[in-house]
């Protein structure tokens, strides 16, 4: 299945990194791997994820307080946020079509 990345959750990956990499290059490196690492782990097995949300799932992103929201869809997955874990957490709620 194909990964179809949000606007929003572009923003969010870039905001991220762009934090990362203003604390240290290879901390902003590390960042952007982990979440890689994190969207092979939807990738190869989307369902394995646990629900939340409705039908929201999340994969955590290694070393990092973060996790990937996203949903199973007809047409693909459908990554929605690039989420922090201790910050605002619905806010990329107005981001979903229900």
């Amino acid at each position: 299945m194909s990964l179809v990345w949000n606007d929003g959750a572009r923003l969010d990956l870039v905001e991220a990194t762009s934090y990362y990499g203003q604390i240290d290059d290879e901390l902003g490196g590390r960042f952007g791997a982990a979440v890689e690492s994190a969207t092979l782990r939807i990738g190869s097995n989307p369902h394995m994820h646990r629900r939340f949300k409705s039908e929201m799932r999340k994969v955590r992103v290694e070393r990092f307080p973060y996790a990937l929201v996203y949903r199973i869809e007809e047409n693909g997955l459908h990554l929605v946020a690039v989420m922090h874990l201790h910050r605002r957490p619905d806010y990329w709620s107005g981001r979903v079509d229900d």
